[in-house]
Formats: structure tokens, sequence, C-alpha cells
């Protein structure tokens, strides 16, 4: 709930000068023989009211404000406390910040997402899928290319591939990463790596297939049978 704004303007009667400082009032009888004061007085400015309604606003304002004996002021005390009512200072606040690093938190509709120091968001909540790739048989110093199909990725938003250099002569080209747009069925390029023996990862949100091409060739002599094997790794997330 929004925190009650009260008014800061509230303004005193100011009597015109002619008043001398004192109130003037005209006394009527009644015909039950009681009587009636009528305010005559001059002024300069009037008043606001200040009754009731206005001293209940403000009870109400400062029964709603922070009780400052439940404001949590320690870090190791605020990731201890689980109980409603109690909220974290600026202090705890800040080394939060700090411990994360650079991280961000979004949402999109009902999903919920991480966003790390490379930019690439995590859906929370989701758990991931990973494995080895052990691709692809070269003859003869062609180059081979073997496809790798992920359906119903429109969950996951980061992909990270790493390229091991491969045993026995052989050449890891490269691994392209292709995806189909959500909506669609037609299949684009998102980023080819060439990189070997790190990490790289690839955006890929919004994606709802996506696609590896992973080449490789033998550097063995013409006219000879060499097989190579590319190992790549992958972790959706």
């Amino acid at each position: 709930m929004a925190k009650q704004v009260l008014p800061t303007n509230f303004m005193d009667d100011i009597l015109n000068e002619s008043m001398n400082g004192k109130r003037r009032w005209i006394i009527t009888q009644n015909d039950d023989g009681t009587y009636t004061f009528e305010d005559a007085t001059t002024y300069d400015q009037l008043g606001n009211t200040f009754g009731q309604a206005q001293v209940n606003e403000m009870n109400k304002a400062i029964n709603e404000s922070v009780d400052q004996a439940r404001v949590i002021d320690d870090y190791k005390t605020l990731a201890a406390v689980n109980q409603n009512g109690f909220v974290p200072g600026a202090k705890p606040v800040a080394q939060l910040i700090s411990d994360l690093g650079g991280c961000s938190f979004e949402q999109e509709g009902d999903n919920f997402y991480v966003v790390g120091a490379d930019a690439v968001r995590k859906k929370l909540g989701s758990s991931g899928i990973g494995g080895t790739l052990e691709t692809v048989a070269v003859r003869d110093r062609t180059v081979m290319t073997r496809n790798y199909i992920f359906n119903n990725t429109g969950d996951y938003v980061s992909l990270v591939l790493n390229v091991k250099t491969p045993p026995n002569g052989g050449n890891a080209n490269s691994v392209t990463v292709y995806g189909t747009a959500i909506g669609t069925s037609t299949y684009k390029q998102i980023q080819k790596i060439t990189t070997l023996n790190a990490d790289v990862t690839v955006n890929i949100k919004g994606y709802y297939h996506i696609k590896l091409a992973v080449t490789a060739s033998h550097s063995g002599n013409v006219g000879h049978s060499y097989e190579a094997t590319t190992i790549t790794t992958y972790a959706l997330s």
C-alpha cells in the first residue's frame, strides 16, 4: 500500500490590522432565550479547519509508518529473519547489492529472470540441460558438418558451448548456432563460434528451436582414411 502523504500547507487565520488583534462577534438573541454568535471579524487570510478528520488521518499515517524497532540494519540478522513486518535498512541492502556483483532482476509476465554481468538473462526456477556432443567423423581431409537439433527451447535464455581441440590431428573448425524465433519456422544464424577450449555464452532468448552445426576436418594425407572427433559440451539454461 502506498504511503499516505499528509498535507504540510495548513494556514492560520490572519486578522486584518483594523481588528487590533481581536475578533468581532455579532450576538443575536433567539426566540427560545438562547444566543447565537456570528463571526464578524475581518480577515486577511482564512485558516484551515483542523478537526476530527485531520487528526484521524494523521494518526493513521503514524500507525502505518515504519517502526524503527523493526528496521534491520545488520546483514546477518536480515538473512535469518523470516517473519512478516520487518524491513531492511539501507546498510544491509547496500551489502546485498554489492554481493550480487552487478546482477539485476527482471519480470516478464509471470516469469522472473536474473541478468548477470554478461547481460544474458536466466529464467529463475528453470532447470537447465547439458551434455557432450561427440561429433564428426572426417576422412580424406574433407570438412564435414553434423547438425544437432534442440526443440522446445522457448523457456531457455542462454546456451554455453565449449569446443574442445580434437585429438589425433583433427581440426575443430567451428560451431554455428541457428535458431527459429518463436512464431516462425525459418532457422537464422545467431552466432558462429571458432574459439576453442573456452566457454562461450550465446543468447538464445526468444528462440523455439536451436540447431548446432558442428564442423571438423583432419590434417591427414589425401587418399588416406582418417577419423577425427570434435567434442563439444553444451549447457542450456
